[in-house]
């Protein structure tokens, strides 16, 4: 799904600290201060949103949206990692005769995307997708 709301249009690597952050436990009000201080999102602000900054409820949003999308990725990527692992040491002779996954995960077996080879950009109008590198 694509998000055009105003933490969809910040760079990636704030996005990226907002969601950790956000995985940590911390509260919105925080960091909606944190992220209004920041110079680079006041300038998305003022070109996008005439300059209106980040309240409480874009955050909300998104930790229900886009938070949750990043959320999902991330365990994906981590099951690739688990898989990937588990894979060699089955070939390599290192584990188990029946180490190989089941009929119900074949799908691991060949990956059709690689999450961590997502990158995310944003389009001309700002809008933020992520796509294959």
């Amino acid at each position: 799904m694509t998000r055009n709301g105003k933490i969809a249009r910040l760079p990636a690597d704030l996005r990226a600290e907002l969601n950790q952050r956000l995985g940590n436990g911390e509260m919105i009000k925080p960091l909606a201060e944190w992220l209004n201080g920041l110079p680079k999102v006041q300038e998305v602000m003022q070109k996008s949103f005439e300059g209106r900054p980040i309240n409480e409820d874009n955050i909300s949003e998104w930790k229900n949206g886009g938070y949750r999308d990043w959320e999902a990725s991330q365990r994906m990527g981590e099951q690739v990692m688990t898989f990937q692992t588990h894979d060699s040491r089955a070939k390599s002779g290192k584990g188990k005769a029946d180490s190989r996954p089941g009929p119900g995960l074949r799908w691991l077996e060949k990956p059709r995307i690689n999450a961590s080879a997502l990158v995310e950009k944003q389009d001309q109008s700002g809008v933020t997708r992520s796509q294959p590198e």
